[in-house]
């Protein structure tokens, strides 16, 4: 189906790269406020919820790198059991963590275009899953959170 091909995170991440730039270019450089020692652990924080995330979820589903009628299968175990988009939300938090540390105009735009993008861009997503496989993407949102895990999950 043609609108599942047309959802390819390929374009999702060069609308987020252009919006950055702009952001760049014609916002000022000044910090906000001074980060300091909380800044830092914030930032280190954000850090570590990001890395074991990508790191497992991106070996566990290649295929997301496709659009969505590139999916064969549904994933829903390791990460994709705990929240149904692991990789936008770890971005989303990791990018939250940068603005906490560099605290600019730049750095809070480009956070906030993140993440309209990446959630909208999930949405979009969802849709054309739940075309794809129906009844079971279905079931599958129902019961797991969309971008931040649970701290236990349901049974």
């Amino acid at each position: 189906m043609l609108s599942q091909k047309l959802i390819t995170p390929v374009f999702m991440w060069l609308l987020v790269l252009m919006g950055a730039v702009v952001c760049y270019f014609f916002l000022p450089s000044g910090q906000l406020y001074s980060p300091g020692i909380a800044g830092w652990v914030n930032a280190v924080l954000c850090f570590a919820y990001w890395l074991p995330i990508v790191w497992k979820a991106l070996p566990q589903h290649r295929q997301a790198i496709r659009s969505v009628s590139g999916i064969d299968h549904l994933l829903t175990d390791g990460v994709y059991a705990l929240c149904r988009h692991p990789l936008y939300g770890a971005h989303i938090v990791f990018l939250w963590g940068i603005v906490l540390l560099i605290a600019t105009p730049r750095a809070l735009a480009i956070a906030v275009w993140c993440t309209i993008v990446l959630v909208l861009w999930a949405r979009l997503e969802e849709w054309g899953l739940e075309q794809k496989f129906g009844q079971v993407y279905r079931d599958y949102r129902k019961t797991t959170p969309m971008m931040i895990p649970r701290m236990q999950k349901k049974v």
